[in-house]
């Protein structure tokens, strides 16, 4: 059902009384629940809980509608059912890169993500409650995300660790805003050198990484989503004047918007989720062979 048809069925709705409460008149809460689950996301968070406070009530208390809207893990989808939230993907979508490419390709973005192309939408993304914090990044959910640094220097090193350590955090699954708040305030990671590993789908070169990392560990990476973040020295860097120009106009972006992430923060009183103690395991240093 598109955002035009559900427009209708409210007007209907609500041609039949001026009382929001009887805008269930006549019909049973499992059909009103039934046609809400064929609404597109987008409507049903934004448009159909504005119609009556019967209507949010429902949605909100609603197990289907709250697991569709990744509110709620849905445990009962097959392992190789796994999909990531839309959602989010048209907010973030370097985010959820599915890695199909060949190369070994550690380039990330933030150009297309709406609030860097939409400046005027900052604020609204920053607000405390706004839903996309609280959203799980996939469903069903993952309930681990790994920290992987690799420094290639005259002796490549790698440190992994992972998150969560609290075991309350591993009952609701991973949410945008634990995924968010480690980009911009982990002291181990620098963002505009930063790779989004999806357990679900490696590339043949990620792949290849991965099972030397869990050679080194000598047991298997239990996250389902991978915070690579790969740095070089000086000594090994290559000069390309072209190269550079991008890179250093990439950068840039970068330190606006985490200058204004952090800002935000700040004037919101925020505390990022990265700071709350006991959040990750102890960092594992290996020497690569």
């Amino acid at each position: 059902m598109r955002s035009s048809q559900f427009k209708n069925l409210s007007s209907i709705s609500a041609m039949t009384s001026t009382k929001p409460s009887n805008v269930f008149q006549g019909l049973p809460t499992e059909l009103w629940e039934s046609i809400f689950l064929h609404v597109d996301l987008r409507t049903l968070l934004t448009s159909a809980t504005r119609v009556c406070h019967v209507w949010t009530d429902l949605i909100q208390n609603s197990t289907a509608l709250q697991q569709i809207l990744f509110f709620a893990p849905n445990t009962r989808l097959q392992s190789d059912e796994k999909f990531h939230n839309s959602l989010l993907v048209d907010s973030f979508p370097s985010m959820f890169s599915r890695h199909e490419k060949e190369e070994d390709d550690f380039q990330f973005t933030i150009e297309s993500w709406d609030f860097v192309k939409h400046p005027e939408k900052q604020l609204a993304y920053m607000r405390p409650e706004a839903s996309w914090r609280r959203m799980l990044v996939q469903q069903p959910p993952i309930y681990k995300i790994g920290v992987w640094k690799e420094q290639f220097a005259t002796i490549p090193v790698a440190k992994y660790y992972e998150m969560p350590s609290d075991e309350n955090l591993t009952k609701i699954g991973i949410r945008m805003e634990d995924v968010f708040d480690e980009m911009f305030f982990n002291k181990d990671l620098s963002i505009n050198e930063l790779q989004f590993i999806w357990w679900q789908k490696f590339s043949p070169m990620i792949r290849e990484k991965v099972e030397r990392l869990e050679k080194v560990r000598k047991r298997g990476l239990e996250a389902g989503l991978i915070l690579n973040n790969v740095s070089s020295s000086e000594d090994v860097e290559y000069s390309d004047e072209e190269y550079d120009e991008e890179e250093n106009r990439r950068t840039s972006l970068v330190l606006k918007t985490s200058a204004m992430v952090k800002g935000m923060y700040e004037k919101l009183g925020l505390k990022p989720k990265t700071e709350e103690r006991g959040r990750w395991t102890e960092p594992e240093t290996y020497d690569w062979d």
